[in-house]
């Protein structure tokens, strides 16, 4: 009896090993889909690639078909930073910056990214990208932050800032002039380069950050900021007096129409629309819950957006249908 019993056992151990070994079917896993509509997103271009967007955890995105579908794009060292802007210098080369003083570099227009700076130490993130005229790529952010490449981003020179400010450096806006630019960032903070390289300051005109803005003529700015918060200077920021707005909602992002006519964007999915000459912000497009950081126009006044909720797509035909040009 007892060698039944063992024989048994032997037989039940036997069966349940080859049990747990056999193959058996298993229910395919559900496709990875990229989570580019609810993900922060913080700015969005063209590039040879097609269509590319940057954003949280050093996430980079293309789109080769207007943005309908999306393919995440290679990244040699990935640091899971954020990212805050990326600029393409021809259709291929681009560079994007993030936090921690990353720096990325791109030679086929997006799809891959090379690491060029990143500082496990300092948290701090690198703000912006500008180019300039010269050639001279120029990335600020936190702190005074400030960097400089002369051979399209791949090597850059930490220097100091102008006048060693340590505010909050937001937006370096560029002119048709070599070497003229516009700095701004936190409390108002404010400095103009001439042509011949100096920095000066700009007595304070507003005590709320500045987060961008553009350059519509030679001797002319307009800024934008914190709560609508919007200023244009004709005198290379000597003076400046405040555009018209009714809505106090924070403005990130700028687009100019072919007919000059100016598009401000920012906090609630609002859009801002105003003449070539910088007058009464007239909302045209709002009401959601998100926030608009990035504008990149598709064409027939229809738009791809990035915001802090992924990427959105409007159209502000009808909005427009007065503007021609």
């Amino acid at each position: 009896m007892r060698l039944l019993y063992g024989l048994l056992i032997c037989t039940a151990v036997a069966l349940a090993g080859i049990y747990s070994f056999s193959p058996r079917h298993v229910q395919p896993l559900d496709s990875y889909t990229l989570p580019v509509n609810t993900m922060r997103l913080n700015d969005i271009t063209k590039s040879s690639a097609g269509i590319v967007v940057i954003g949280e955890l050093g996430h980079i995105l293309y789109s080769n078909d207007g943005g309908q579908q999306w393919q995440q794009a290679n990244v040699d060292k990935p640091r899971f930073a954020m990212l805050t802007e990326v600029l393409f210098i021809t259709p291929d080369v681009g560079v994007a910056v993030g936090h921690q003083g990353w720096i990325l570099r791109t030679e086929d227009g997006g799809k891959n990214w090379q690491e060029v700076h990143f500082d496990a130490e300092r948290y701090d993130p690198l703000l912006t990208l500008s180019l300039d005229n010269d050639g001279t790529l120029t990335a600020v952010g936190a702190f005074g932050m400030f960097a400089q490449s002369q051979d399209q981003g791949h090597n850059w020179s930490f220097i100091s800032a102008p006048e060693n400010t340590d505010w909050h450096l937001n937006a370096l806006i560029n002119t048709g002039e070599i070497g003229k630019q516009l700095l701004i960032g936190e409390q108002g903070v404010a400095f103009l380069k001439e042509a011949q390289g100096n920095w000066s300051s700009i007595d304070p005109f507003y005590n709320g950050s500045l987060y961008g803005g553009l350059n519509l003529s030679d001797d002319t700015f307009l800024v934008y900021g914190m709560r609508g918060n919007a200023f244009i200077s004709d005198d290379n920021g000597q003076n400046w007096r405040t555009i018209e707005n009714q809505i106090p909602v924070s403005l990130f992002a700028h687009h100019v129409l072919p007919s000059g006519h100016i598009l401000l964007a920012g906090q609630g999915g609002t859009i801002f629309l105003s003449s070539a000459h910088g007058e009464k912000l007239q909302p045209i497009h709002g009401g959601k819950r998100w926030s608009i950081t990035g504008m990149l126009p598709l064409g027939s006044n229809e738009f791809l957006l990035a915001t802090n909720e992924g990427v959105k797509r409007v159209s502000l035909t009808q909005a427009l249908a007065h503007i021609t040009g």
